[in-house]
């Protein structure tokens, strides 16, 4: 079984794994429910890797190619794709637009209950039961 990983090593996990690609682009699907934190994870990437001239691509797969062409890095070095529906979405969507699958696949997941998954076709295991409910004003909510 996968060693799950906090939100802080998970960050850390998906940096050095884009750092250390030979893959261009290295590409990484984000998967996980609504409210788990896929979107700060991706924009705590972007922050760590942009000031130091690494510069990539982060989308949701339910774009489609031509939306992609209007993005502002030309050849970027990492595309971050985000899902909450499994890594099927994320997977067609890097073959569509880079002929390839994904490098690396993340399960992000805020409660236990949603290991329920098919883990197996993961690299990775995050848990972030801090994560902030977007449609909650209070934040998280606790069991």
């Amino acid at each position: 079984m996968k060693r799950t990983l906090t939100f802080e090593e998970g960050l850390e996990f998906l940096v050095d794994s884009i750092r250390n690609s030979t893959s261009i682009p290295f590409i990484a699907s984000i998967i996980g429910q609504p409210n788990t934190g896929k979107s700060e994870l991706i924009k705590l990437v972007n922050q760590i890797l942009n000031p130091a001239g690494i510069f990539g691509w982060s989308a949701p797969t339910t774009l489609d190619r031509q939306a992609f062409q209007y993005l502002s890095v030309p050849k970027p070095r990492y595309v971050l794709l985000e899902d909450v529906g499994g890594y099927i979405g994320s997977d067609n969507c890097a073959r569509q637009l880079f002929n390839k699958n994904p490098d690396l696949r993340i399960f992000i997941f805020r409660y236990p209950l949603e290991l329920s998954f098919g883990l197996r076709d993961y690299n990775a295991l995050i848990y972030n039961p801090n994560s902030q409910d977007k449609s909650n004003p209070f934040g998280a909510r606790r069991w």
